[in-house]
Parts: structure tokens; sequence; C-alpha cells
């Protein structure tokens, strides 16, 4: 067993071990010997190689796949791509390579831009944070087969692992997941983008991305956590982006700041709570474009405080698939425009304005051009003192509630308004359950507004009309 390498080296160099055309980081030089170094076989035919690990020694290092060019440097825990100016680390031609955490562009004046491509090339962050524009510029980008993996200790309770973008103000941060096989796995218990800065996240063309995380430690991906951050992720063209492993995670679109999601050509969102716009001024808008585009959610609550205004588009075969409870416009302004033969599947209730608990929500949903939105359970339009607005038009436009349908739901005290509109071909059933209810108020606290639309077309089928 070769226990410790010793020699007369610089300062500060990192050593590979070479095996098979890979390449592995193995240890770093400290006066005569190298820390770190793992015991190995002396059976095995291997190579110890070395480089400069310091950016002032050489303008640029490479290893067989492993490339650092301009401002690199490494304090032995955190690798830093373009503190203060401009750097990049480039791993490919399949080799394997470890890190611990990495921050691309680490200043206002950092530009750091970070590439691991070619199909069998991967990199892992062990109990470490990807850190992508930590107060300057910063791309990372995982393409052509390659992947990354974020691990971290299950037994660990700090905040190790995960990954994030653009968090400082005025940083401006890119991740990019590209091309079938590639892929990015973060486990950990945060992933946050867009905080104060700007942030992108693009996962297409059949590459994936899967957060986990512990549940003892409450993970969550937090987007544009605060009033200036602005946050864009595009899932398309057949990516995945996958929350669902981090157990009763949640998913804020976003918290405070200024969010765009944007799915489509195939693209595939999957999380467990998601809370679009949460607090104060937030704002978001999501776009749901064409077959096989889908988001799918455990829970779904738009626009959760009363200035947060949500649009959510599904458009051209999209869908949306909610296994509880779905909200528009919960507290706040929220609206829905369903178009172009898609679809919403809603297990349970769905709420159109307002929740039950005496809040004023202003919801407003439009179903048109042959789509259609399936209930579970109860649909509420206009719920204590808020005001919710339904409309299906067209012909093939349905609407299916499994159990009771309320428009315009309240008590005493909490007036709601709701009106349904059906016309032009359109289609309402309510006949599982107790049917159609309007004007539902225990006394004369609501107000209910039931339209057969403007050509008088639209059918209703209820069990039950009550006024």
């Amino acid at each position: 067993m070769v226990e410790r390498l010793t020699g007369r080296f610089p300062e500060s160099l990192l050593f590979f071990l070479h095996t098979g055309g890979a390449f592995a980081r193995v240890g770093r030089s400290r006066g005569r010997f190298v820390r770190g170094l793992r015991s190995m076989q002396q059976s095995t035919r291997l190579t110890i190689v070395y480089l400069p690990a310091l950016a002032g020694l050489f303008a640029s290092a490479s290893l067989a796949g492993v490339t650092e060019v301009g401002d690199v440097t490494d304090t032995g825990t955190t690798k830093i791509v373009g503190d203060t100016g401009v750097g990049s680390f480039t791993v490919d031609s399949g080799v394997s390579a470890f890190e611990n955490t990495m921050r691309f562009g680490d200043s206002p004046t950092g530009n750091g831009t970070g590439l691991v491509t070619g199909a069998g090339t991967s990199l892992e962050l062990t109990n470490g944070v990807l850190n992508i524009a930590n107060g300057g510029t910063g791309l990372f980008t995982i393409s052509v087969g390659a992947g990354v993996t974020i691990t971290r200790d299950p037994s660990a309770t700090g905040s190790q692992g995960g990954f994030l973008i653009g968090q400082p103000a005025g940083s401006i941060g890119e991740l990019v997941v590209t091309g079938a096989g590639s892929s990015l796995t973060g486990f950990g218990p945060r992933g946050w983008m867009g905080g104060d800065g700007q942030a992108t996240l693009t996962v297409e063309d059949n590459a994936t991305v899967r957060a986990f995380g512990p549940t003892q430690n409450n993970p969550s991906f937090r987007v544009a956590q605060n009033p200036g951050g602005q946050a864009t992720i595009n899932v398309r063209s057949g990516g995945e982006l996958d929350f669902t492993g981090m157990g009763n995670d949640v998913l804020f679109l976003p918290e405070r700041g200024t969010a765009t999601v944007n799915i489509e050509s195939g693209g595939q969102l999957r999380a467990g709570r998601v809370r679009v716009a949460q607090v104060g001024t937030a704002s978001s808008d999501i776009n749901i474009t064409g077959a096989g585009s889908e988001f799918q959610a455990e829970f779904f609550f738009a626009a959760q405080d009363p200035d947060t205004v949500v649009t959510v588009d599904i458009e051209d075969q999209g869908r949306l698939d909610v296994s509880e409870w779905l909200y528009i416009g919960q507290e706040g302004t929220g609206t829905m425009n369903v178009s172009g033969a898609s679809t919403v599947n809603v297990d349970q209730d769905f709420f159109v304005g307002g929740e039950i608990g005496a809040v004023a929500g202003n919801g407003s949903v439009t179903v048109t051009d042959g789509s259609s939105v399936t209930v579970g359970d109860d649909l509420y339009i206009g719920t204590d003192i808020s005001t919710g607005v339904l409309s299906l038009f067209g012909a093939d436009t349905t609407l299916t509630v499994g159990d009771r349908l309320y428009v315009g739901w309240g008590f005493a005290g909490f007036p709601a308004t709701g009106t349904l509109e059906v016309g032009r071909g359109a289609v309402v059933e309510a006949t599982a359950g107790e049917g159609l209810n309007y004007a539902d108020a225990g006394g004369d606290q609501a107000t209910g507004r039931f339209v057969i639309g403007d050509d008088g077309t639209g059918t209703v089928s209820s069990g039950l009309i009550e006024a």
C-alpha cells in the first residue's frame, strides 16, 4: 500500500490519480507532503501527476480533461472561478472530477464560467454548494450527456449541499443543462436562485435536473426570495425539472420578487407544495405550452398575499395536474387562461378566488377552445369575502366536478361573489355529488351569478340546483 507521497513540491499544488484515462483529485501539497492522498494498491498501474492550483503560477492549467484558465483559485475546500477577474473551469473527455464547494463570479468584477461536457464526463461536489454568480457574473453549463452530482452526508444537519444561482444583488447567474443524458442531481436542504440578483435556470433537450433533500432539514427551493430578485425557469424540449425527491418540499415561484416559468415543447416540471407569489408584491407568470408540456404539483397556491399577482397560461395541449388542492387568487389576484385543447386536472378541491378562511382573494379562470377542467371533489368560485369568476366557452370545452360546485360560497358576515359563465357550446357537468349550488351563503351573505352564455348554447347537467 502507498500511504504517503513525499518530495520537494511547491506549496498548494493539486495531485491527481490517473487510471484508465481518468483523473481524480487525491491530495494537495503542504510543504514536503501531499495531504489527503488515499491509499492505493501497488498492483494497480497508477500514475501520480500534479498541476498548479494557483492562478499566479500559470495563466492556465490543463490535465487530460480538466482545464482551468485565468482567474481560478482553490482554498482547499472551495474552488473560486472568476473571483475578481475572468476565469473558466472545464471538465470533458469522459473524465470524473471531484471538488467540494465551487463559486463562479465571486465579486462584482468577477466573471466565472463552468462547463462539464461529453458522455461519461462527471463532476461530483462532496458536501458542497454549486454557487453561480456570487456577486458577479456566472454561467455553468452541463451538456452532451455529462453529469454533475452534489452529494451530502445524510447525517449532516447544516446547510451543506444544494445550488445557488444569482443570489446577491447585482449578480447575474445562469445554469444550463442541455442534451440527452445530461443531468444535475442536487442533494441538500436548499436551492436558491435570484434572491436579490438575476437568475436563469434552463433544462432542455431531454436533460434532467433532480433535487433531493433530507426531510429533517425542511428542504425547499426558493426563487426570488426578496423584492428585487428576478428569476426565470425554462423547461423545454423534453427537459425534466423534478423537486419531488425533497420530501415534504416547498417550491416558491417566487417568494417576494418576480418569477417567470416557461414549460414548453414537452418539458416537465414536478414538485410537491408550490407557492406562487407568496409575500408582499411578488408576481409570477407561468406558461405551459405544447403537447406533452406539464406542470405536476401536490398543492398549488397562487397569489398568497393581498398585493401579489399571478398569471397562469396553459395553451396548445399543455397540462396542469394537482393531486391535492389548487388555488387561483388565494389572497391576491390570480388569473388562469386555458386554451387550445389544454387540460387542468385537480384530484381534490379547486378554489377560484379566496379560500375557506375569510380572506379577500380575486380569482379569474377562462377555459376555451376545447380545453377541459376536471375537479375530483369540490369547486368553489368566490369564497368568504373573495370574488371568483369561471368562464367556459367553445365547443368541446368542458368542466367536470366530482362533488359540489359552489358559485358564491360565504357565511354570515363574509359575503362572497361568484360567477359561472357557460356558452358557445361549452358543457358543465356536476352530477356525481351534490351538484350545483349558487348564492350559497347560509342566509343572504353571498352573491351567485350563473349565466348561460351569449348565444344560449351552454349546457349544464347538475344533480341539484339551490338558490
